[in-house]
């Protein structure tokens, strides 16, 4: 009698199934690789965002601080807050002389520059604005006019400013030449929006250090 040796092997069923199983766990995987990819992109772009507000928040805090009003001639270095937008959406703007100017990027002028910061709706990310600096070496009679601009912010979805005078009060707007000196503290508060909608806010304070003409040269 001859024999016949019996080969294991596996049915069609059984490879269907494993490939099945297979499949699955490559999805479960591949899933998994995916969202904390993309978690990650969320959170570096967040950080990228916080970063970016925080060295124009900290530029604008170094400036405010030396800012200087000439009180014999208010007109000619103004420090004027004004409050723009709404609540929910600020956009405020700043103009003011400062003593802390950095020359070298303009390559003109000393360390004395009228400075504006204001913000501009940028047209390719709907509800967000770039934060706007304007630099004049040369102080003059129009201070909104002359020098040069260039943003130091994008994805800013707002930026309020306020100001404390001499007995603790704080305003949303101010006028050297109406109030008759420089606040005492100023409060900025910008709004980021994150790439998923989300809003992020970064607040700083400044304290000018009121300059007197005859310490500036101006």
């Amino acid at each position: 009698m001859t024999e016949y040796s019996k080969k294991s092997g596996f049915t069609l069923v059984e490879l269907m199934i494993a490939l099945g199983l297979l499949g699955v766990m490559m999805a479960l995987v591949t899933g998994s690789y995916y969202a904390s990819t993309r978690a990650k992109r969320r959170i570096d772009s967040r950080m990228e965002v916080i970063a970016m507000g925080r060295v124009a928040l900290a530029n604008m805090i170094k400036e405010i601080n030396g800012a200087f009003m000439d009180t014999d001639d208010f007109a000619r270095t103004p420090f004027l807050g004004e409050q723009e937008g709404s609540f929910a959406n600020p956009e405020d703007k700043l103009y003011f002389t400062t003593t802390t100017f950095d020359p070298r990027p303009i390559g003109m002028g000393g360390n004395i520059a009228e400075i504006e910061y204001r913000l501009e709706e940028n047209e390719d990310l709907e509800g967000t604005f770039f934060l706007l600096r304007r630099a004049d070496p040369f102080p003059d009679y129009d201070p909104d006019e002359g020098g040069v601009t260039f943003d130091i912010a994008e994805q800013v979805s707002g930026m309020r400013i306020r100001y404390q005078d001499d007995n603790g009060v704080w305003g949303n707007r101010w006028d050297s030449s109406m109030d008759g000196a420089l606040p005492r503290l100023v409060e900025i508060t910008l709004h980021m929006k994150s790439e998923k909608g989300g809003t992020i806010q970064l607040k700083g304070v400044a304290a000018p250090m009121r300059w007197k003409p005859s310490e500036t040269g101006l």
